[in-house]
């Protein structure tokens, strides 16, 4: 298990990507569309943190990296500190609609559901845990 906490602003943004991408590189993944889907799923969640999870007050974020070999899987969780906020609770984004006609959000989440294995929220006392699962093989 890898970990980074880094503090939850864009400044940080690419150091925390740069982390999760160190990370896939070490796993027997060569498939660019499961690197691809992963990273969008992980760039939505930082997102998130950075812009909504503490009402611009200074807060961090830690990525904890974990792969299983066994059964050929990454799984990332995405922790801050910030306000209580499940994604997998976040209202459907109505696709059908015109650009003009919807409202805005939710399209990053609905998108982290389409291109994860399995998408997870837990709340462990003041932490957010999002957990994505890629799998690899």
């Amino acid at each position: 298990m890898k970990k980074v906490k880094l503090p939850a602003s864009m400044n940080y943004f690419d150091s925390m990507m740069s982390f999760i991408l160190s990370k896939l590189e070490e796993l027997p993944c060569n498939d660019k569309t499961t690197s691809s889907k992963l990273r969008l799923a992980c760039e939505e969640a930082l997102l998130n943190v950075i812009k909504y999870a503490y009402n611009r007050e200074v807060g961090y974020v830690e990525i904890v990296c974990k792969s299983d070999r066994k059964s050929k899987k990454i799984i990332l969780e995405i922790v801050d500190e910030g306000v209580e906020f499940n994604p997998l609770e976040a209202r459907v984004p109505k696709l059908n609609m015109s650009l003009e006609e919807r409202v805005a959000g939710g399209l990053g989440v609905y998108i982290m559901k389409e291109v994860m294995d399995d998408l997870r929220y837990r709340r462990e006392g003041e932490k957010n845990i999002l957990t994505l699962v890629k799998f690899i093989g």
